[in-house]
């Protein structure tokens, strides 16, 4: 019989204490945002959508960041959409062709700056170390990997809402002989809309 009683007295305990906590009434607190009184302009986030290229290989990516006017900080990944024909010369009368697969994760900076706020064109900067690596398929042997350093500049224009369109030129050495390092590359920024 003892061991009936204590479960029992738990549970009844239990349910007097949720029974007494719902009627105790809440109080609503509201705090002013004053951020920007203290730091100015809030960070905003962004995406962007990016294809890169040249005349014997591309690349297609994307970048996560954080954008405070003309600053922004983000992570990219990028990836080839396709397998690249690649040949390892083991002398003069001997070579392997593999079909490599490509792939670069990083972080960067970006600066922008706005030429006239009528015709909403302006230059950018961006710098990003980046991881690149890769396989080639079918085999065990793996291609060159190790961090890079990618430079990217060009032009952008400004779209509504806060989007922007980029033309630029960037400087990718993916650690691979047969492929061109300069490259001509497309984005396009979008910020969500403020809450």
């Amino acid at each position: 019989m003892k061991m009936f009683h204590k479960p029992f007295i738990s549970v009844f305990i239990w349910i007097l204490f949720l029974l007494s906590v719902s009627k105790i009434q809440a109080q609503e607190i509201k705090v002013e945002d004053r951020y920007d009184e203290y730091f100015g302009e809030k960070p905003v986030f962004t995406f962007t959508i990016r294809g890169d290229l040249n005349l014997n290989d591309a690349s297609l990516g994307t970048t996560f960041g954080w954008k405070k006017k003309n600053f922004s900080i983000f992570t990219s990944v990028d990836a080839r959409p396709f397998r690249k024909r690649n040949l390892y010369y083991v002398n003069s009368n001997t070579s392997y062709q593999f079909w490599q697969e490509r792939y670069m994760i990083g972080m960067g900076v970006e600066i922008k700056r706005q030429f006239n706020e009528e015709k909403r064109l302006g230059a950018f900067a961006q710098l990003s170390p980046t991881y690149a690596w890769g396989r080639y398929a079918g085999t065990e042997k793996k291609p060159d990997h190790g961090l890079i350093l990618i430079p990217r500049m060009g032009l952008f224009w400004s779209l509504p809402g806060d989007h922007y369109f980029k033309l630029g030129y960037a400087y990718v050495d993916t650690k691979t002989e047969s492929i061109d390092i300069h490259r001509v590359f497309l984005a396009i920024t979008l910020i969500p809309k403020k809450s």
